[in-house]
């Protein structure tokens, strides 16, 4: 029996994680017209507290999606037996390429035929 490539709680994983880093990418354009006060040429020290405000949560935000796609791709790799840890480093370096690469792999293994395997 072939395994589905795409379950309903896999379908819906991969909305929440789409969702959020739609989220994550649209936060800092979203939120910087509540900081227009700090960019005065006389608050020169506050408009680089910001930029680097800004640049922090950014990192972290970034990096916390590669590990959220990591965490994912821990539990459909366990599903199809496909190496966790390989796939979670992939996840947590290249975020959401490694989410596309690890559905196009499980799409070619489900179609590859029975004698290659």
């Amino acid at each position: 029996m072939k395994n589905d490539i795409l379950s309903k709680k896999t379908a819906a994983g991969l909305v929440f994680i789409m969702i959020l880093y739609v989220v994550f990418r649209l936060a800092g354009p979203l939120l910087a017209p509540f900081y227009t006060h700090y960019f005065n040429a006389n608050t020169l020290g506050e408009i680089r507290e910001t930029r680097i405000w800004f640049e922090l949560m950014h990192g972290i935000v970034t990096q916390g999606f590669g590990i959220a796609v990591g965490i994912f791709l821990i539990y459909e790799a366990k599903r199809v037996n496909y190496n966790k840890a390989l796939w979670f480093c992939l996840g947590a370096i290249f975020g959401l390429i490694a989410l596309i690469l690890f559905y196009i792999y499980r799409i070619y293994e489900n179609t590859r035929p029975e004698e290659d395997r």
